[in-house]
């Protein structure tokens, strides 16, 4: 199901977009008022233009992490409230482990979210900086306030990995993003662990 909200944020002046972020995943614990407020606040504070979008499954059907029950649009509102995510799409997640892999699924939902991300750029006529990649249900830790650039993200040829959040949090420049995107979603199973994927106890 994709969610409308009348609140969807306006496009900015000029083609700078700032920074993408993109949830992708089982939301499991973003109902929480504490988990919802982390990530808003993460993000928001280290980007004057911070967008959020959403690929995400709300279904019970999550046996690796341990989502036993669906999550209700109105469970989910607050956040929504709070995010304010320009696209936000949610739909089941019943097909099991792509090659084998539990975290296979979440480079389907990165391709996906770059067709979104694509669609804002041309509406706005702008292009973000970088996009991040992030889950839903992790509760961020602050980093005393540092911005991106000034923890290093200048240089837009670099992808940085960031386990300091309480969770992994990736930083791809924008301009890498395409690539990256497609090329993990389509990679075939049987070259799936030759181009550095292996995520056998992930999800």
């Amino acid at each position: 199901r994709q969610l409308d909200f009348q609140r969807m944020p306006k496009c900015p002046v000029g083609p700078d977009l700032g920074v993408a972020i993109c949830l992708v995943g089982f939301v499991r614990t973003l109902p929480r008022p504490e988990v919802y407020t982390s990530i808003s606040n993460f993000f928001r504070n280290q980007s004057k233009q911070a967008d959020f979008f959403g690929v995400v499954s709300s279904s019970g059907d999550d046996t690796a992490k341990g989502q036993w029950k669906e999550v209700s649009q109105a469970e989910l509102e607050p956040a929504m409230r709070m995010l304010r995510p320009v696209a936000w799409e949610d739909t089941p997640d019943r097909r099991g482990p792509r090659c084998g892999l539990l975290c296979m699924r979440q480079y389907d939902r990165l391709d996906r979210c770059r067709e979104l991300i694509s669609a804002r750029e041309a509406e706005c006529g702008g292009r973000y900086a970088w996009v991040v990649k992030a889950r839903p249900d992790a509760r961020m830790r602050s980093r005393g306030g540092r911005s991106i650039a000034a923890d290093g993200l200048r240089n837009g040829d670099t992808i940085y990995k960031d386990r300091r959040a309480g969770d992994l949090v990736t930083y791809i420049p924008r301009k890498h993003w395409e690539a990256l995107s497609r090329t993990l979603s389509s990679t075939p199973c049987e070259r799936v662990r030759s181009v550095g994927i292996d995520c056998s106890h992930s999800a």
